[in-house]
């Protein structure tokens, strides 16, 4: 049983490895918001819904971001999302459950379970120096939680709560490389880097036809809503100068018509799998999510970031400090988006940068299998009750 909240990037890796489980035989479950309910049935898992309204809708035109925190604080830490895991986990028990690491309540309803759990980071494993930053802010929300699911208190004088939370679980898998990361936190003994995992499979209308001859740009910014219309109207206008071709992709909260029109050498389109484009790619330009920057450097492809708020801003300076890629401020115009993407095209030592990190991940990750590491967990299940 997997317990995931609609935040973007933290919903592929989850997904990617419920279709993997599934597709070895196991019966798989999602507890998830309603929104996310026909991505999850489509690739044959079962969802169960949250019944508290566990995960904000902003609604139309409005992010995550323009929610008040106190949402996002109880969304995060306070005890509905704990309810509906532990509620679940009496209705119809798992052998395993797999757990987002921001659903802090979620992780103690499953502490309390006894059920062998896996906590999930989907960020780079330094990101949670700054959560531990949020959970000590809402230990008013956390350890009231944990004590009406039963289970002890986060204790800030034994050091990081983060960690203690870590610690907890059977299995930590972190979506991300060290080689990228290189986190300051002490790394556990169950924690596994596993890298990027696998675009599950969806449907996006009729096969992708690029153009040959000129260098392929791949424009990916986040897949939920960030007000990102006016980046991706100076993308655009940067892009239409440029001697390249460009696949720029919307993502499920923007239309074409929301934009101004696509220059003549760029394709848009809702969705398009990174690993359909990114081989033949020469840049990324992108917002910096997490999920976009460590699937380009997987495959040793530069980037453009433009960060826009969240962990982006980390994600970005960890390019940028390897040599990756550039850095450019939200508010940039075309020449300066159309500047730095000539700069990276133009300069090997950008695309040499990110194979030496692309050989690096390959080195760290060879013979990760996460799905593997799930089904041995299946081995410290408890005796079934006479």
């Amino acid at each position: 049983m997997f317990v995931v909240w609609d935040g973007g990037g933290n919903v592929p890796p989850a997904l990617s490895l419920g279709h993997r489980l599934a597709g070895r035989g196991h019966r798989v479950r999602v507890l998830a918001p309603p929104t996310l309910e026909s991505r999850i049935r489509a690739l044959g898992l079962e969802h169960r819904p949250f019944l508290i309204g566990t995960s904000p809708d902003p609604g139309p035109g409005r992010s995550l971001d323009d929610l008040p925190p106190e949402l996002l604080g109880e969304l995060f830490f306070g005890l509905p999302a704990g309810n509906d895991a532990a509620a679940e986990i009496e209705r119809d028990r798992p052998d395993v459950l797999v757990v987002d690491v921001m659903l802090v309540s979620a992780l103690a309803a499953a502490e309390a379970s006894g059920v062998p759990t896996v906590a999930l980071v989907h960020t780079l494993y330094s990101f949670l120096d700054g959560f531990d930053g949020m959970v000590s802010g809402a230990l008013g929300l956390v350890n009231p939680a944990r004590a009406q699911l039963g289970v002890a208190p986060l204790d800030p004088a034994a050091g990081s709560l983060v960690s203690q939370l870590l610690d907890r679980c059977a299995l930590v898998l972190a979506a991300t490389a060290s080689a990228l990361d290189r986190p300051t936190r002490p790394v556990g003994p169950n924690v596994r880097f596993i890298g990027l995992q696998p675009d599950p499979p969806i449907a996006d209308g009729p096969p992708l036809e690029l153009p040959s001859g000129s260098p392929l740009v791949l424009v990916s910014l986040s897949t939920t809503y960030q007000h990102q219309e006016s980046v991706l109207g100076a993308i655009l206008g940067a892009l239409g100068g440029l001697p390249v071709e460009a696949v720029v992709t919307l993502g499920p909260e923007l239309d074409a018509d929301q934009l101004p029109s696509p220059p003549p050498n760029c394709i848009l389109r809702r969705w398009v799998p990174h690993a359909a484009l990114l081989p033949e790619a020469r840049v990324v330009v992108t917002h910096a999510g997490h999920g976009t920057v460590i699937a380009a450097l997987t495959q040793g492809v530069p980037l453009v970031c433009i960060p826009m708020g969240r962990d982006q801003g980390g994600n970005a300076e960890r390019v940028a400090a390897d040599g990756c890629g550039v850095v450019l401020a939200a508010t940039a115009g075309p020449d300066e988006v159309a500047d730095a993407i000539r700069e990276v095209l133009t300069d090997p030592a950008y695309r040499d940068a990110a194979g030496r990190m692309a050989a690096a991940i390959r080195d760290e990750l060879a013979g990760s299998d996460p799905v593997a590491e799930l089904e041995r967990l299946l081995d410290q299940r408890a005796p079934a009750a006479d």
